[in-house]
């Protein structure tokens, strides 16, 4: 199997700066692609049922231990394997947690570990998954240039949307982030804000109430931690 025409094309366009996430960290301004971000794109580009995810090695980095503030610390090591249009691609990350309760804190570091080694494979397929960052000159993070169309090739009038589907998507993106950083980074997208905006209520309201729980305990983590 190899990609289609359509795939290829979505592979080869340049990183959306709307998708670029950035945190500090060392005094520094570190530029990232988030892991529901990569796999929302994975999805979009190789469809639901036309990639796959896969654990090949997970371990501890080093034994738990206890810090100043009585907070269990937590490392772990994780390999993933990421087949999609017959290529098979490996990555290596590395996940760390701390919490009071050492169950939350192996929980922590095991998703933080798995995540990014994932993105760390899918970054291999290109641009939209994060490459464009490695280049120094971020030259292929932008918008791409519209193709232009003569007027017989103007596209029929689109479909509604699917808001019962972008709620539902949006709720797991959601449920996924782990950091305030990350949860604010999402709701400030353009995907997001247009669904808030534009949505009937019934559709948006359910998404910014499960924003707000999310945040609630994401912030009672970071509380305890």
């Amino acid at each position: 199997m190899t990609f289609t025409s359509e795939q290829t094309a979505k592979l080869q366009k340049k990183l959306d700066p709307s998708n670029v996430a950035r945190r500090k960290k060392a005094g520094q301004t570190l530029s990232y692609v988030e892991g529901w971000y990569c796999e929302a794109t994975a999805n979009e580009i190789f469809g639901f049922d036309g990639w796959t995810t896969e654990v090949v090695a997970l371990a501890e980095n080093t034994q738990p231990t206890q810090n100043h503030n009585g907070n269990w610390v937590v490392s772990f090591r994780c390999t993933v394997r990421i087949t999609a249009g017959g290529c098979v691609r490996d990555g290596v990350g590395f996940g760390s947690g701390a919490s009071k309760d050492i169950h939350d804190a192996y929980e922590l570091a095991i998703k933080e570990a798995q995540t990014d080694a994932e993105k760390r494979a899918l970054k291999t397929f290109g641009n939209r998954f994060g490459l464009a960052l490695y280049d120094k000159t971020h030259a292929n993070v932008g918008i791409d240039e519209p193709e232009q169309h003569s007027a017989s090739d103007a596209p029929a009038e689109p479909p509604p949307p699917n808001w019962a589907q972008e709620r539902d998507d949006l709720t797991r993106m959601v449920q996924k982030c782990q950091r305030l950083d990350d949860l604010a980074d999402l709701w400030r997208t353009e995907r997001l804000q247009r669904f808030v905006k534009h949505a009937p209520q019934e559709f948006s309201s359910p998404v910014i109430q499960i924003k707000e729980r999310q945040k609630s305990a994401i912030q009672q983590l970071e509380n305890a931690a």
